[in-house]
Parts: structure tokens; sequence; C-alpha cells
């Protein structure tokens, strides 16, 4: 059976920051002031936070990836997602669509 991908539906959302305060010292860490929650993160998914402007698209943060990172468009994009969803459940981000963007 063939797994689905979310990342067609993900892909035109707009990820925005819900936290104040990073930190890059030999490890990346979020600091949520709201619930004094900090958030450690790898090399990779402290690069794709660097990528959440409130600009960018899903799809937009996943390309900038593929060029940075050599890996197949499939598991980049899973991995993207579930990067974000993670961090959306922690409180770090948001992830909303533009009015008009379906």
């Amino acid at each position: 059976m063939e797994k689905l991908s979310v990342f067609p539906l993900m892909s035109k959302a707009i990820p925005k920051r819900n936290w104040r305060k990073t930190r890059q010292d030999g490890d990346f860490l979020i600091v949520m002031a709201n619930n004094l929650r900090i958030c450690y993160l790898n090399k990779t998914a402290a690069f794709l936070l660097q990528l959440v402007d409130g600009r960018r698209s899903v799809g937009e943060i996943a390309d900038a990836m593929l060029e940075q990172f050599a890996v197949g468009r499939e598991k980049l994009e899973n991995d993207v997602v579930a990067v974000l969803r993670d961090l959306e459940h922690k409180g770090v981000l948001t992830l909303g669509y533009q009015e008009g963007v379906s």
C-alpha cells in the first residue's frame, strides 16, 4: 500500500514564529517566554527554523533545504512536515495560510 504524503496539502502554509529569542553557541536553542520552555534543535532543524520568516511557504522552505542538503525530495518533504508539525505542537511556530491561498 502506497503511503500518502501530506506535503502537497501543507506546501502553501506559511509558518510564523512564536518565539522571541534564539541562541546559537554550538547548539541552537529557542526560549519560549510565555511558558519558559527551551527547545534544543539539531543543525538541520535549526537551518529549517532560520528559514521561517513569516513570508516563505513550506514549499519554499523545502526548496531552499533541497539546495543545501543531499537528500531525495520525498524524504526531505516528509522530514520538513514532521519537524514543522512537532514545532507547532510545542508552540514554537504556527502554520497558517494567506488569504485567498488554498
